[in-house]
């Protein structure tokens, strides 16, 4: 399965093309640029269709609310040169780049990536941005409520409410992101869980770093404001023993109305967090 990710990489039916987010980004910017899309047919005449190609991905996005497209005329002058994705993100103010390649043959259209694969195709987002799109094209969507939990039900909402059926689906079809922390004991569980909190606490205040080792009763030290934020990341989170895990996880399902759970454990020891996913599968296997 391709995870679609609105800054990361996406497959398209008619093209190969990714999304480059604009450097030091501090808020959402809800805009997008779409370059030039470059020629691979071996018929220099067939670079008509590669414009085309471009103006319905433009035309698509132009659909979608709150989204500042950037202009075809805009993007012109870095067609067929060398550039910096980067650099052009700064030069045109736009929070993503999205550029890509078309290859026509014998009036068939070679897609890059995932040629002669059926990989489906989704969108991963963490915002009602990435719900809308997913609706607006009919695509399953992933939302990374493991890390981003606080628009979870108005992007649910959205998506469900929104979506167009498409040659790939006739109905809404949703992933979550889930964290669990599984142990034998819902005290070694809570322990476990202290890694991420630090590592979340860290990264919210300006001070990343890589995933610590666990900190008995780490949450206890914390001021209001930090505590806060180990709260709200921890939304969607399974803590604990078998029977608490298995609980939870049944409650997120039946409230959210979930059809798919992406499971995540960021837990120090690699065994435990081994254990950890092993435990997940056996609670629901069969």
């Amino acid at each position: 399965m391709l995870l679609l990710c609105l800054i990361g990489v996406i497959a398209s039916g008619v093209a190969g093309w990714f999304i480059v987010p604009r450097a030091a980004a501090h808020k959402l910017d809800k805009s997008i640029a779409v370059l030039p899309f470059e020629n691979f047919s071996d018929s220099k005449e067939n670079a008509f269709f590669a414009d085309g190609i471009q103006d319905d991905v433009l035309t698509n996005l132009a659909r979608v609310s709150d989204l500042r497209v950037i202009s075809r005329t805009s993007v012109m002058p870095y067609r067929g040169q060398k550039h910096n994705i980067r650099e052009i993100g700064k030069a045109l103010d736009v929070g993503a780049i999205l550029e890509g390649s078309v290859r026509r043959e014998d009036k068939r259209v070679r897609a890059f990536p995932g040629e002669g694969l059926d990989i489906p195709v989704w969108i991963l987002g963490s915002s009602l941005f990435g719900a809308q799109l997913a609706a607006m094209l009919g695509l399953p969507y992933a939302f990374a409520s493991h890390f981003a939990p606080a628009a979870i039900m108005d992007a649910i909402r959205v998506y469900r409410e929104r979506f167009q059926p498409s040659a790939q689906l006739d109905r809404p079809y949703v992933m979550l992101g889930f964290n669990v922390f599984a142990a034998d004991t819902d005290e070694e569980a809570q322990l476990l869980a202290t890694s991420v909190q630090q590592a979340v606490v860290s990264l919210r205040t300006g001070r990343p770093t890589r995933l610590p080792p666990p900190v008995k009763d780490y949450a206890e030290t914390l001021p209001p404001g930090a505590r806060a934020i180990v709260d709200n990341f921890l939304t969607c989170s399974a803590i604990g023993s078998p029977a608490t895990v298995k609980a939870a996880i049944e409650e997120f399902v039946a409230r959210t109305g979930a059809d798919e759970l992406m499971i995540t454990a960021q837990i120090f020891d690699h065994s435990a967090r081994l254990k950890s996913y092993e435990t997940v599968a056996g609670l629901f296997a069969g």
